[in-house]
């Protein structure tokens, strides 16, 4: 029921928390080695802002479908599932290309190791869980069950997607 849910969101927000610390912490120490962070600094921040816009479109898209009070409830919730599905997954690309240095073009010649592979694999999953939130959101009336069930396939999807970019973070920093 509720409580079931409630203590499941919890779990999920400790355990955000505590990973995406540690994640940003990596990521920040291995990118100031890389070279001047100036250059670095506007390169992200140009790619952040391209999200950003694209995220600003999506808000804008679910509140001109009408806010009806609880009926419009799993329309933004989709809509909420898909933009944090999104932003995870560009930071994921961030971490397995740039700091990882995974190869883009031995990922399209599949000439990976298992790691890369299965980082690359799940991030995509992840991003496949966010596009079935937005097919969801963009419905004239959701269901609310769909809705609820997208956002726990992306949790679930997010945390595999969590286990195998650390470990591969992990791995590339020895």
């Amino acid at each position: 029921g509720q409580r079931g849910h409630a203590v499941f969101i919890f779990g999920m927000f400790v355990v955000n928390t505590i990973y995406w610390s540690w994640l940003g912490h990596l990521v920040v120490e291995t990118l100031r080695k890389k070279g001047n962070l100036a250059t670095q600094a506007d390169h992200y921040v140009r790619r952040f802002l391209k999200v950003l816009g694209f995220q600003i479109l999506l808000g804008i898209a679910a509140l001109a479908q009408g806010v009806n009070g609880r009926e419009s409830y799993a329309r933004l919730y989709a809509t909420f599932v898909f933009s944090a599905a999104l932003s995870c997954v560009w930071i994921f690309m961030v971490v397995i290309y740039d700091v990882c240095s995974v190869d883009g073009r031995a990922a399209v010649k599949l000439r990976l190791s298992p790691l890369q592979a299965m980082a690359l694999a799940t991030s995509g999953l992840y991003a496949l869980s966010g596009l079935a939130a937005y097919l969801i959101a963009n419905q004239r009336r959701p269901s609310k069950q769909a809705a609820k069930a997208a956002g726990y396939l992306m949790m679930v999807s997010g945390l595999v997607s969590m286990a195998f970019v650390g470990r591969l973070v992990y791995v590339a920093r020895r």
